[in-house]
């Protein structure tokens, strides 16, 4: 009877020791794949604040080793309607995604920047 109770006690704790640890391992594969699109974006923004000209709306996917993630930009014109102090602006809607099992997460960031800016560089 001894035998048994332990037997069922190992069971139950090696079963919330596996349950653990593979929600660890999900936590560190969100918070990699988090990080990697994090820093995706911010190269996506960089590449941006160099370019002189229009970029219009675009999509696609990121370079080998990062193939998974993809990019959105959207521009458009900002307008607000009571700050004229804020004419010649543009609005970059700048969104990376990638698939989280059966979901995509994504981020997304907003910038503004003048139409006439010509480099990000003094």
């Amino acid at each position: 009877m001894e035998v048994l109770l332990v037997v069922v006690i190992i069971a139950v704790g090696l079963t919330t020791v596996i349950s653990s640890l593979s929600m660890s391992l999900r936590g560190i594969a969100y918070v990699r794949d988090y990080t990697q699109a994090v820093l995706l974006l911010d190269n996506k923004i960089g590449e941006i604040l160099l370019a002189p000209q229009a970029l219009g709306d675009q999509r696609g996917r990121f370079e080998r080793p990062d193939e998974n993630f993809h990019y959105r930009i959207k521009e458009q014109d900002f307008d607000p309607p009571t700050l004229e102090n804020l004419e010649g602006l543009r609005e970059i809607e700048v969104e990376v995604s990638w698939p989280a099992g059966k979901t995509e997460k994504k981020i997304q960031a907003t910038l503004l920047t003048r139409k006439d800016q010509t480099t990000g560089l003094p």
